[in-house]
């Protein structure tokens, strides 16, 4: 999904956010190969990211 640079000022548009999240484990894996690996994968509700480590 490309997103515009100037849509990107304060948050992601409904539209675009909604294109850009994926709901199956081969949407998940198709969106890695072409954003390329390492991915990191996360839950688009709850927890604000705490449990992403480095």
């Amino acid at each position: 999904v490309k997103i515009p640079p100037e849509s990107c000022l304060d948050s992601i548009p409904d539209d675009i956010y909604r294109d850009a999240c994926v709901s199956t484990t081969e949407d998940a894996v198709a969106s890695c190969q072409v954003v390329g690996y390492p991915a990191m994968i996360k839950a688009s509700w709850g927890g604000g990211g705490k449990g992403i480590r480095k």
